[in-house]
């Protein structure tokens, strides 16, 4: 009994070793960034970096979701092969849409006489977004099987390897914003050859037209519902970048990343409870679900008090007194990273449960929500006013997933955990 303990513990700390790697690396470093990049840096970075969200949603195709909803189908050997031929239709796939993502791109910039070049802050963006996504399935392996110390030891190799690149296009070529575009592209493609000679090794790519088809099956739905869910995370930025200007719109997002603090070590937090979540959902065990989101929303509102008590030093010092008039936002925005965090939960049951129709449907009236309330309060409270509205639409995705997770988990049927891949 006790030997287990101390494991759990041990795998908790190695969990909760990368936010500390990350706020330890990002404490360091985002003074020297704030002093070398201005308030226009952190505006282009900040409104392509909600544009990407759009398209990066169909560079995944939430394959990675329903990796996870299958993970523990699959027996251990076989789990290597699932993903060498997920991996193997995403890299087609992405080699095909890139060109298509440029296009799309440009177009949306030209109707809205967007003056922010495509070329080359576009193209790195959607670069980026492409390369990125394929380390997820080995994150995700890692959670799921409990290998925490494996975890540990590269995502915070990633962190330090992607701030290392970054810091020298910034600071030593002292290129702004597009030296944080080149760094993040360099250290990108260096991890996703790394992942994908892990996946492959010896191995060639492995087509499997029935386990694309049933990945398509259940992911589909998830491309609408990711799609609606992306305003509530990015129209923040887009709809603020029509009524300031653009060093008031970067000094937002120098308040929302701060604010991403809570996220980054609440999310690390969550991760934790994941492969908890997912076998519960799998042993439908409501008890051990309740559990889990009362000790994460406890914790998530003890981060956020403490991280407010010192709101005011910690901008002081992030930014060398650079944009202390980012405390209000910073403030405001703490509570809807938390409440993202607590979201996750119950999209987890949702996801695990593969209930994209209802994933869709609240992230439908969400995106609602989200669009008028923004839109709204932009045009009359201003950038303080569209923070508040991010709460109030974190808020309800919250309760409505976390409720409506629980009530399809009790329905749900032995039948809803077979694999459906005949």
């Amino acid at each position: 009994m006790t030997r287990s303990i101390l494991e759990k513990l041990k795998k908790t700390a190695w969990y909760l070793g990368v936010p500390a790697v990350n706020f330890a690396v990002s404490t360091i470093t985002f003074p020297i960034l704030s002093t070398y990049l201005s308030a226009s840096d952190y505006g282009v970075i900040g409104y392509f970096g909600s544009l990407i969200l759009f398209i990066n949603v169909f560079y995944g195709l939430s394959f990675n979701t329903y990796f996870m909803s299958v993970y523990h189908r699959y027996e251990p050997g076989e789990r290597g092969v699932l993903i060498r031929k997920l991996v193997s239709a995403l890299l087609v796939w992405n080699v095909v849409f890139y060109p298509v993502s440029v296009g799309l791109l440009a177009l949306f910039l030209h109707f809205n006489n967007v003056r922010i070049p495509l070329v080359p802050f576009g193209v790195l963006a959607l670069a980026i977004a492409g390369a990125s996504f394929f380390r997820n399935f080995l994150q995700v392996s890692y959670r799921l099987d409990g290998a925490a110390f494996r975890f540990f030891a590269f995502m915070s190799s990633q962190k330090i390897v992607l701030t290392a690149a970054i810091l020298f296009f910034v600071v030593y070529w002292r290129l702004g914003a597009l030296g944080h575009y080149w760094g993040t592209l360099v250290a990108e493609g260096v991890f996703l050859l790394i992942v994908l000679r892990i996946y492959f090794r010896s191995h060639g790519l492995a087509f499997d037209k029935v386990l694309t088809r049933d990945a398509l099956r259940v992911s589909l739905p998830l491309l609408p519902a990711s799609l609606l869910y992306i305003p509530c995370v990015s129209y923040d930025t887009i709809v603020l970048a029509k009524v300031g200007t653009l060093s008031e719109l970067g000094i937002y997002n120098v308040g929302k990343n701060i604010g991403t603090y809570l996220y980054t070590v609440g999310y690390a937090l969550y991760q934790v409870f994941e492969p908890v979540i997912y076998r519960a959902v799998s042993e439908r065990n409501s008890k051990a679900l309740v559990k889990t989101v009362v000790q994460l929303t406890l914790a998530i509102g003890f981060l956020v008090v403490v991280l407010n008590a010192v709101l005011p030093q910690v901008v002081a010092y992030l930014t060398n007194n650079r944009f202390n008039n980012a405390v209000p936002y910073a403030r405001i925005l703490l509570l809807s990273s938390g409440l993202m965090v607590l979201f996750s939960v119950g999209d987890a049951i949702l996801g695990a449960l593969q209930k994209t129709k209802t994933i869709l449907w609240i992230h439908a009236t969400a995106a609602v929500l989200c669009l008028v309330s923004h839109t709204y309060s932009a045009t009359h409270w201003g950038h303080i006013g569209v923070a508040w509205s991010t709460v109030l639409v974190f808020g309800y995705v919250f309760l409505m997933s976390a409720a409506i997770g629980f009530y399809e988990l009790k329905r749900a049927t032995p039948a809803a955990f077979k694999l459906q891949t005949a």
